[in-house]
């Protein structure tokens, strides 16, 4: 018996092996791969929040036609104001790209944004696919990309985004008035230039604090910050006819806009 036991305490632990190509935890490269040019947004859990406004980003599979064309931007203004206007869920400002939408929000929880979102870029799709004469498919490349805005300093970064993203992408140059791709020309914020004092159809005055007046503690914004910070090529005096300043409502230059518009500060709707 005893010596069982000291056969047992003499035997030899199992030592590890040295692969020389290991592979699995966590290192550099590691994780699926994208399956296009760029990485594809997480399946995370998103954050609760409570009565805040968000970032949201809507981007396009390759092949479709661009969105800055008039048609494609009179559907979607349409569709902003169809679904835009809901419970919970209210759509503040926006900008149209070539392949993607930037949208700041807002939404009472996440449950609220969920929904609105979901109805949002259905009608957004199925639109679309008529507008194109397509029989059907996929229109947005993956999952909406969001981001909550939770102090002052977010939501002007935020909105700098959104309304110079234009000038970012080279699709807009002119330095003394918004892109008529955006909700600019109904912004009041400007510190350089004066816009609207009324709402289109399309937008929901925003409700929140953080949106109506808590981001001017940042600051201002003013029509050529990210223009000068970016090096972006200065613009020749002359401005194509097509980018003049967009009249009747938030439907572009040469588009008239539908239903009335309403006071900046008056009700918005649900």
């Amino acid at each position: 018996m005893k010596v069982a036991v000291s056969n047992l305490s003499k035997r030899a632990r199992q030592k590890l092996l040295d692969f020389p190509n290991p592979r699995g935890g966590r290192r550099k490269g590691a994780g699926r791969k994208p399956k296009g040019k760029r990485a594809m947004v997480p399946h995370d859990l998103r954050e609760e929040f409570v009565d805040l406004p968000l970032l949201l980003t809507f981007r396009l599979i390759d092949g479709l036609p661009s969105l800055r064309n008039k048609r494609e931007h009179a559907t979607l203004i349409e569709t902003f104001e169809r679904c835009g206007k809901r419970e919970g869920f209210r759509i503040t400002q926006y900008s149209i790209l070539g392949n993607h939408v930037h949208l700041i929000v807002e939404a009472l929880r996440k449950k609220d944004l969920t929904r609105g979102v979901t109805g949002l870029a259905t009608s957004m799709a199925r639109r679309l696919n008529k507008l194109w004469n397509r029989p059907g498919g996929r229109v947005f490349a993956d999952r909406f990309h969001s981001r909550v805005l939770r102090s002052p300093t977010e939501v002007l970064r935020a909105l700098r985004y959104v309304f110079h993203n234009a000038r970012n992408h080279g699709f807009w140059l002119w330095e003394d008035r918004p892109d008529p791709y955006s909700s600019g020309e109904y912004f009041e914020g400007w510190d350089d230039y004066r816009g609207t004092d009324w709402l289109p159809a399309c937008l929901a005055a925003a409700r929140t604090w953080l949106l109506r007046a808590g981001w001017r503690r940042a600051g201002l914004l003013t029509s050529w910050l990210l223009m000068l910070e970016s090096n972006a090529p200065r613009p020749s005096r002359h401005v194509p006819r097509f980018h003049r300043r967009p009249r009747g409502g938030c439907l572009g230059p040469t588009v008239k806009a539908r239903g009335g518009a309403r006071p900046r500060h008056g009700p918005s709707g649900t």
